[in-house]
């Protein structure tokens, strides 16, 4: 019996660091993403209608610059002729343009590349976040909404629209800057809008208006976790939306590891998108994680050290001198026990700790980039 438990200690460390690195992949050779990484990609995306491409957090330059090799092989070889970004959904409905996307891509450097691919591939930009945060829906949803209203002969009054109006405005101030009796107006005039029985017949528009509650909602909320919750799950329902509207078109979609998740974290409080779409959507999607291993501000030896410990996916990686995808999808299917470990990774947080957590049951892979940067900025006052 003493012999037997010898063994397990000394060869079960062995035998699940096989077990994850056997499902271990070099990612590029000379033409790109390699073979080995396009054949888990077909067997996994053939019947699916989204591909989530995630980024550890919204400033990480290498992680934008690896998706966009992704975007470019599920463009050319895939047929995916849509892309949805974590940007504003009734602006990128109506304008299709880089233009109303958060200038944390479209003013970066590290993006240029992707949004040339888009505009000589025909690539349609579409968006999927409830907030209306460009300056197009600003200045045109209020008219919007007002003309809509007035041929649907849907009574409204002139009061609505300027609380709408700076609804979008005030964003996060709006507890300070509005009249309790004037967010209580507009909750209720929302809400019977939204259950006139004409709506049904303007999908698009009751969509508009579901992200105009949420926004509002998520504005006011008081705990940061509820926000966040908030619109998660109307993102969540925006997709279910371009998969009930479009049911022929194959979707990217580009956002944050953090929103993508297939399953709820700690660390991101209530609820995240890809929990929330999965609920609708079973088995239609595939969640690819991006993350860089060095980083300006990462010094080499401390990255050696972290990864000596097993309990760091980077353990598992042959070296931390290439580019490597991690096949957790098949990992869960073979060792199920081993995929619900929590693991230290780099994966969301931007500068903070190592989480630990369940990476393994977060994303079906993972991409590990083996040197990181930050982004850069066309604007350098422009990066919101």
């Amino acid at each position: 019996m003493r012999k037997l438990l010898f063994l397990a200690i000394v060869f079960l460390p062995n035998l699940i660091a096989a077990q994850i690195s056997d499902n271990v992949y070099k990612l590029s050779d000379t033409d790109g993403i390699s073979q080995p990484v396009k054949n888990i990609l077909t067997r996994n995306i053939k019947d699916k209608q989204f591909v989530f491409l995630g980024e550890s957090f919204h400033k990480s330059g290498g992680d934008l610059k690896k998706k966009t090799d992704f975007v470019k092989y599920l463009v050319e070889e895939k047929g995916f002729k849509d892309i949805i970004f974590e940007s504003d959904f009734y602006a990128l409905y109506n304008n299709h343009s880089k233009d109303n996307l958060y200038a944390i891509w479209s003013q970066a450097e590290q993006c240029q590349e992707l949004f040339r691919f888009l505009d000589s591939t025909g690539v349609t930009i579409w968006g999927v976040d409830n907030k209306f945060h460009t300056s197009y829906s600003k200045k045109e949803f209020p008219r919007d909404l007002s003309t809509f209203l007035e041929e649907e002969k849907n009574v409204f009054t002139e009061r609505y629209i300027s609380i709408v109006d700076n609804i979008l405005q005030f964003e996060f101030d709006l507890n300070d800057l509005m009249a309790s009796e004037d967010l209580q107006f507009f909750d209720e005039e929302t809400q019977r809008i939204l259950n006139s029985s004409k709506l049904s017949e303007h999908p698009f528009w009751y969509q508009a208006l579901q992200n105009l509650k949420s926004s509002s909602l998520m504005y006011r909320a008081k705990d940061i976790k509820i926000s966040i919750a908030e619109r998660d799950k109307q993102m969540a329902d925006n997709l279910n939306f371009y998969a009930n509207s479009y049911p022929d078109k194959k979707f990217i979609v580009w956002a944050a590891n953090a929103h993508i998740a297939r399953t709820d974290s700690e660390y991101m409080g209530e609820t995240t998108m890809g929990v929330e779409f999965l609920r609708k959507n079973r088995d239609n999607s595939y969640h690819i994680a991006f993350g860089s291993i060095k980083m300006p501000y990462r010094k080499v030896k401390r990255i050696q050290r972290k990864r000596k410990s097993e309990k760091n996916l980077l353990h598992y990686l042959p070296d931390i001198d290439n580019d490597y995808f991690m096949d957790n999808k098949e990992i869960r299917s073979k060792y199920p026990e081993i995929a619900n470990s929590p693991f230290y990774a780099k994966l969301w947080s931007g500068r903070k700790s190592h989480l630990k957590t369940k990476w393994l049951q977060h994303f079906d892979a993972i991409v590990f980039i083996e040197e990181g940067e930050l982004s850069t900025y066309i604007n350098s006052n422009n990066q919101g």
